[in-house]
């Protein structure tokens, strides 16, 4: 039981979560179960697409939909703020699914995420040492929820949902594709490439902080830290994330 790199709505193992009903049809005026699809076997895995088609669905107060994307909070954050925007395309669910055609797509999304980011932080109160007001925008190379969402998510990574290391990891290491360089993928080989064996490796890899560096005990037996000591690391780390992905609150409110 519980949630893996993230929960999805009504239950089950997912890297994002919906906000939104967990169950109902998987198109507008349409019933019965999602289809069958081995990549996202559990019907939790489609609760975004199901959103996606059928905005009605969702519960989040303050979502953004349009006829490109709708804009969620994710219900199970790794980060103190973390938002999903998920493209409203039918059959579009990974990185790997996009084309060069795809590029507007991703230039809105990422105006949406900036507005989502600039929305959060006028209500943001917390006292913390500013890495939640700092974001990274990307996608996971193998996502577990069915239908494609960006993240934005900041780079504290102490949500109330941060709690396995593959959590972590997911947002960590280069699992999570930056959208810069998804898009200029596209632009440059006309495709985004996607190794699932090498990225899920990934996952299993020394804990390091993505912020400083630091890899536990530098006369321990094993490399990198236990997942308890990189919760009580990084409630004391100071850096700054130091990755050229990352964004900062704008100015104002971006248009759309």
């Amino acid at each position: 039981g519980g949630s893996g790199a993230g929960g999805g709505a009504g239950g089950g193992s997912s890297q994002g979560g919906a906000a939104g009903s967990g169950s109902g049809s998987g198109a507008p005026g349409g019933g019965g179960k999602p289809p069958p699809d081995p990549r996202f076997p559990h019907a939790s895995l489609h609760a975004l697409h199901r959103l996606a088609m059928d905005p009605s669905k969702i519960t989040s107060p303050g979502a953004h939909v349009d006829e490109l994307c709708i804009c969620i909070p994710d219900v199970y954050p790794k980060s103190v703020h973390h938002g999903l925007v998920v493209a409203r395309e039918r059959g579009l669910d990974t990185p790997s699914e996009l084309t060069p055609s795809h590029l507007p797509l991703l230039s809105h999304m990422r105006r949406v995420a900036m507005r989502w980011i600039w929305q959060v932080a006028q209500g943001h109160t917390g006292s913390g040492d500013g890495a939640e007001l700092v974001f990274r925008l990307g996608f996971h190379a193998v996502p577990s929820m069915r239908q494609l969402h960006l993240h934005a998510i900041g780079t504290d990574l102490r949500g109330a949902n941060m709690k396995r290391k593959d959590h972590f990891m997911s947002f960590a290491t280069p699992y999570f594709m930056p959208l810069d360089q998804v898009e200029a993928q596209l632009r440059e080989q006309g495709r985004v490439a996607v190794d699932a064996a090498a990225a899920n490796q990934l996952l299993k890899g020394p804990i390091v902080c993505h912020r400083c560096g630091a890899a536990g005990d530098p006369g321990g037996k094993k490399a990198g830290f236990s997942f308890p000591q990189l919760q009580a690391h990084l409630a004391t780390c100071r850096a700054q994330y130091p990755g050229g992905d990352a964004v900062g609150v704008p100015d104002s409110e971006p248009k759309l």
